[in-house]
């Protein structure tokens, strides 16, 4: 059984799209899949937090993702700094009038749930794992 889109309205972001965006390392500015471009990348070390924002322009489509460091718990303060890291995203999308989603793998597929979630978009995540919101600080 072959790649599926992930969606009607998503069409041409793959699965296997989506697990490359979710898993590829620290990325610098610039392309390391076809069609994919990182405009976009914060770390912010003090929460474990890397943030991604992936372009296409053949579909019109922005992916932001999503990685922590596995030794650092997700925090109240972890999900702030990617909240805003996702407002300029959206600014950006919506200037470019391009449908945006997201993705991430384990702890940063939780924080990509939790956007989510909170937007109503769509999300592909890979082995995210569960989060007790009571325990945020």
């Amino acid at each position: 059984m072959g790649w599926q889109t992930a969606q009607t309205s998503e069409k041409n972001v793959t699965p296997r799209d989506y697990f490359f965006l979710s898993s590829h390392k620290f990325p610098q500015r610039g392309s390391f899949l076809e069609g994919w471009e990182v405009i976009s990348t914060e770390t912010f070390y003090q929460h474990g937090l890397v943030a991604i924002c992936f372009v296409n322009t053949d579909i019109r489509h922005v992916v932001i993702a999503f990685q922590m460091f596995d030794e650092i718990q997700i925090t109240q303060d972890c999900l702030d700094y990617a909240r805003d890291f996702v407002k300029h995203a959206k600014q950006l999308a919506q200037r470019l009038d391009y449908k945006v989603s997201y993705t991430g793998k384990l702890k940063g597929g939780t924080v990509a749930e939790l956007c989510a979630i909170q937007d109503k978009l769509l999300c592909y995540t890979f082995d995210s794992e569960s989060i007790d919101e009571s325990k945020l600080l």
